[in-house]
Parts: structure tokens; sequence; C-alpha cells
């Protein structure tokens, strides 16, 4: 069974991180990237009128 197409959509972060932070698991390395992500989510929600 066929299924319709899925629109994939990024949400882009507004900042680069090096490649290091992948490792990175500090508390608050981890608080600013939620902080990020929820701030850019609602951002990107807002855009789309969502």
């Amino acid at each position: 069974m066929r299924r319709g197409r899925t629109k994939i959509r990024r949400i882009e972060m507004d900042r680069s991180y090096h490649c290091s932070t992948k490792v990175d698991r500090s508390p608050s390395f981890i608080e600013e990237l939620i902080e990020l992500g929820t701030r850019r989510a609602a951002e990107f929600r807002t855009e789309r009128g969502w």
C-alpha cells in the first residue's frame, strides 16, 4: 500500500557547534541545548501558523 509523501522540515539552531560537542554531556551544555531547542521550535511553529 502506498502512502502520501511526507515532508521533512528542519529546525535550524541559529548557531554552529564544534564537533567536540557531540561528546559533551555537561549539565550546562544540555540545558543550553534544551533552551535553544525550545525557543527555536516555538519560532518554527509560529512561522508556519501552527
